[in-house]
């Protein structure tokens, strides 16, 4: 069934429509046109919300190696990436600069992905969400570049325009789709970055080196929205559930509450749909939504450098200054929304004091992020689009390398008939006491971070957990994924 989003409920987020003239009868050869009646004080055009801004949060350089980068060996360059940290470097003229998939696999602590326990179980759906076409081939670009570092490829299963569940017929193997919302939308070669980074990034940190076709791994579906209006948005994020996503990644975001959206979120997760939602925090030092939203998992940004054996050397903040103003850097603060009806949930919202004075109920403010991860293009993340290599940062590189490790989790999950995550599994688990030694807390005190409107840089949840301003609970260590799989 053909599956639309009724717009007369989202309000919020809609254009106006033109007012209307009366109409009027034709003029005869023989007669003089009629005056229009003038319209009366009651008629008016109608008031409602401009549709708020939706930006992606990529930043983008092309790589200085590109003149020497070629297509390597699969099964030498695999090796490579086994033996050392740095094996762009080792070998120049082969492999792109920016951290790659086992450079981050291994500093994060990524568990491997599970082959399915049977024939029949489960193939979970990583869903990513940007606006407008790409501007060449999402899938040429992916199977690039996977050959490049020597690791397998999903199946390239088409188009599917307004699905609403995979086709039949499928192998047993992991596919990649797109999804659009009509069979023509226009491509946009600023989100075609966007979507470039997010597809590769997912779908590589679930793989482990090999070539040529993937038998494991999640079948991936990369959402075309018609535009980067809220509406357009909230259709391929609403798509993405219908179909059956697990996790679904937003590296998107504004600087407005829209409350269309946190009706979809509220909606399924007070169904507690067995759906995840990830988003960017931004790149501005300021909150974003949906980041913010109390029913997302908000990721921020860090500067991440690595021991020559990929482990972490050194993790903090990512931002960058003028004097002491915080000119660009991972979004963080607050949005005031609304008290959700679960009070569960607002256990998330990390209310932290502002100038002494805690913030009042109904003012409930959802800080973020609630984890961080890679986001300083100073290091920034290899990708490839449209024959070039580029080295991109910014907090979109999080929200799909957490969508990554979250869609490890479901497929273990799924292989010991249990059920994929809800968002309220996933929030209670990581604000728990008991996570805690799973994740690598950061310390922004001594390294130059300014304070967040004269507030200390750590504060107490409301269930007694600690978080930092500037990173929320912090970045995987280890054995989150057992946590999260035991649930």
């Amino acid at each position: 069934m053909k599956k639309t989003v009724n717009d007369s409920r989202h309000p919020t987020i809609l254009a106006p429509k033109p007012a209307t003239k009366p109409a009027t009868k034709p003029a005869t050869k023989h007669t003089q046109k009629p005056a229009t009646k003038p319209a009366t004080k009651h008629t008016h055009k109608p008031e409602t919300e401009p549709e708020p801004l939706i930006k992606s949060f990529c930043i983008v350089k092309e790589d200085p190696q590109q003149s020497k980068i070629s297509q390597p060996d699969v099964n030498a360059l695999g090796k490579k990436q086994e033996e050392t940290l740095d094996a762009h470097r080792i070998t120049p003229k082969v492999l792109p600069s920016g951290y790659s998939p086992a450079q981050i696999k291994t500093a994060y602590n990524f568990p491997a992905y599970p082959a399915l326990a049977t024939p029949t179980t489960t193939r979970p759906i990583i869903a990513v969400v940007a606006a407008y076409g790409y501007s060449g081939s999402a899938y040429g670009d992916l199977q690039t570049y996977c050959n490049t570092f020597g690791i397998p490829y999903p199946k390239n299963g088409g188009t599917l325009v307004n699905a609403t569940k995979l086709p039949l017929g499928m192998s047993n193997n992991p596919y990649f789709f797109e999804w659009k919302p009509t069979s023509k939308i226009s491509n946009n070669s600023n989100w075609t970055f966007e979507m470039a980074l997010d597809t590769q990034t997912a779908w590589s940190l679930t793989q482990q080196p090999g070539s040529g076709t993937a038998t494991n791994g999640p079948h991936i579906i990369l959402f075309h929205g018609a535009s980067a209006s809220a509406s357009a948005l909230l259709t391929a994020v609403n798509a993405a559930v219908t179909m059956g996503a697990s996790v679904v990644s937003m590296s998107f975001g504004a600087g407005v509450f829209i409350s269309s959206f946190e009706t979809s979120f509220f909606n399924n997760a007070s169904a507690n749909k067995n759906v995840v939602f990830v988003a960017s925090s931004g790149d501005y030092n300021t909150s974003n939504y949906p980041s913010t939203s109390t029913y997302v998992l908000s990721a921020g940004g860090t500067r991440l450098q690595l021991n020559q054996d990929n482990t972490r050397l050194s993790e903090i903040y990512w931002f960058s200054r003028s004097g002491n103003t915080i000119i660009d850097g991972a979004g963080t603060g607050k949005m005031p929304m609304p008290l959700t009806s679960n009070p569960t949930f607002n256990t998330f919202s990390a209310v932290y004091t502002n100038g002494g004075n805690p913030l009042t109920a109904g003012n409930l403010s959802k800080n973020t992020p609630d984890l961080s991860g890679v986001a300083s293009p100073s290091t920034g993340y290899a990708i490839y689009v449209n024959r070039k290599w580029y080295v991109i940062g910014g907090t979109s590189l999080t929200a799909p390398m957490l969508a990554s490790y979250l869609i490890i989790v479901n497929q273990n999950r799924l292989n010991n008939s249990k059920t994929q995550l809800t968002q309220l599994q996933l929030m209670t688990c990581l604000y728990s006491q008991n996570t805690q030694s799973c994740l690598y807390k950061i310390n922004n005190t001594n390294n130059g971070t300014p304070t967040i409107n004269n507030t200390p840089d750590t504060v107490t949840t409301t269930n007694g957990v600690t978080y930092e301003l500037y990173n929320g609970l912090g970045t995987i260590l280890n054995n989150l994924s057992t946590q999260l799989q035991n649930l």
